[in-house]
């Protein structure tokens, strides 16, 4: 147990992870660093435990089998759209490179034609994460004006699924509980971003 408790041993990382920012870099990514400790990957009990929980209540495996027969669906429009972008499709970029965020983006019932987009936003949350060094600031920059346009996008989507849900996971997320407990604005946001990213 003393392990479980040590915290160096966190999941919690974001802030000492943005201490190491100049102070003007730290207080530009502050919205992304509230961002990131929403992602599950970055929380650490009770805030984790709080928000598994609510997600298991959406994230079903009676929700995933339904999407099962969909899946071959979405394969075969990856194929058709590369066999009409080239000759010689290749099959990890033009498959595999894009099936899993595909697949996420469907079952968050994003519309097919933000999907590219969708996966250029979250592309560009990855160097805010993985940067070190003077990297980072660069990296973080990135992350930020990413996480600025994601928010713009899916804010009204999650407030809208709130008011009228539907059959998709930001629906299910939204209408989730567990204990009495909900997810809010900001945990919808990372939810719907670390499903993706994870």
């Amino acid at each position: 147990m003393d392990l479980v408790r040590d915290p160096r041993l966190r999941s919690d990382r974001t802030a000492a992870y943005f201490a190491q920012l100049p102070e003007t870099a730290r207080r530009c990514a502050r919205p992304f660093a509230r961002h990131m400790q929403n992602w599950l990957g970055m929380t650490d009990p009770p805030t984790h435990t709080r928000l598994r929980n609510i997600i298991l209540r959406a994230f079903t495996p009676a929700i995933v089998r339904q999407w099962e027969p969909r899946i071959p669906n979405i394969c075969h429009g990856l194929l058709d759209r590369a066999e009409g972008l080239s000759d010689t499709p290749d099959l990890k970029t033009d498959l595999a490179d894009h099936l899993p965020a595909t697949v996420i983006c469907h079952m968050l019932g994003l519309s097919a034609d933000i999907h590219d987009q969708f996966r250029a936003w979250t592309d560009g949350l990855i160097p805010g994460v993985e940067k070190t060094g003077p990297a980072l600031i660069e990296g973080v920059a990135t992350a930020q004006a990413a996480y600025e346009q994601m928010h713009e996008f899916l804010m009204p989507i999650i407030n809208e699924r709130r008011q009228r849900p539907g059959d998709d996971l930001i629906s299910l997320l939204a209408q989730a509980e567990w204990e009495g407990h909900h997810l809010d604005d900001d945990e919808m946001l990372g939810m719907s971003v670390f499903l993706f990213i994870a």
